[in-house]
C-alpha cells in the first residue's frame, strides 16, 4: 500500500466484519442498538467462534456510541454453545449412544 494510506481494520475475523462497517451502522441507527441487532446488521460474531474472538471489541465499541445502555440491554458478549466439547468427547459419548441404542457393529 501507498504512504499515508491505513488498512481497513478487521473486526470479525470469522465473517469477514471491518470496523468501518461497524461504525457505518452505528452512525446510521436512530437509536441506541444492542448486540444483537448489531449482529444482525453487520453479522459480526455469526461466525464459527460465535463471538468469543470479537465480542469484547464489539461491547466496546457498542459501549462508546451507546452509553446510555446497561450492559444487560447491550446483550451477551458472545453466544457460545452450552457446553464447549473436545472431539475426544465428542466421539466417546456418541460411543455411548451407539451401545446404548443398540447399534452396535456386528462384524467387530
Amino acid at each position: 500500500m501507498g504512504e499515508g494510506k491505513m488498512e481497513r481494520v478487521i473486526v470479525c475475523r470469522c465473517e469477514d466484519v471491518y470496523l468501518d462497517d461497524v461504525e457505518t451502522s452505528l452512525a446510521d441507527a436512530d437509536a441506541p442498538i444492542s448486540a444483537h441487532e448489531l449482529k444482525l446488521q453487520t453479522r459480526a460474531g455469526m461466525g464459527i467462534c460465535q463471538g468469543r474472538t470479537c465480542g469484547p471489541l464489539i461491547h466496546s465499541l457498542l459501549r462508546e456510541h451507546s452509553a446510555l445502555l446497561t450492559d444487560a440491554e447491550l446483550g451477551p458478549a458472545s453466544n457460545p454453545p452450552a457446553r464447549p466439547m473436545t472431539l475426544k468427547d465428542l466421539a466417546a459419548s456418541r460411543a455411548g449412544d451407539e451401545s446404548r441404542n443398540g447399534c452396535v457393529e456386528e462384524n467387530k
